[in-house]
């Protein structure tokens, strides 16, 4: 039988995924399902910032 918790989870392995296949580095994050989807809250940082971002 599925859980509620189901779809939430599958999105937040979705978003690991992704994130990591990305930036290598996944920063710390809440996900909450309310009644109009998937939200996520995120602290205000940058994961990586002695990283250079500019292309030469």
């Amino acid at each position: 039988m599925p859980s509620v918790l189901d779809p939430l989870i599958a999105e937040a392995t979705r978003y690991a995924h992704v994130t990591m296949k990305q930036s290598g580095c996944l920063a710390p994050i809440m996900m909450a399902a309310t009644d109009q989807g998937i939200i996520l809250f995120s602290p205000d940082i940058v994961i990586g910032s002695t990283h250079s971002v500019m292309k030469t």
